[in-house]
């Protein structure tokens, strides 16, 4: 055989001195389910900072729904205008 040629190893292998272990699952962490709210009798347009006062009016405007509907106060996320169609909304057929 040639010195360059590959050759089993004399080194015994070695053997798990232990059975190997199944591993971990993963935790799972269950969170309660969340509810929607209740629906809306009314339509909404909501802003919270007087600067977005005009663009929450156009938004109304655009929706078709009366310039009472726009009212200061909390809206979700990091959004400047909300919008809540409530049951009394009517899509426009334009």
């Amino acid at each position: 055989m040639p010195s360059w040629a590959w050759k089993p190893s004399s080194h015994p292998t070695k053997t798990p001195s232990s059975p190997p272990t199944a591993p971990t699952p993963p935790r799972i962490y269950a969170r309660p389910p969340r509810t929607a709210p209740a629906p809306s009798a009314t339509s909404k347009v909501v802003y919270t900072d007087a600067a977005d006062k005009e663009n929450a009016a156009e938004v109304a405007k655009t929706l078709g729904l009366p310039a009472a509907s726009v009212t200061k106060g909390k809206v979700t996320g990091n959004a400047n205008v909300s919008v809540i169609l409530g049951q009394n909304y009517k899509p426009s057929s334009s």
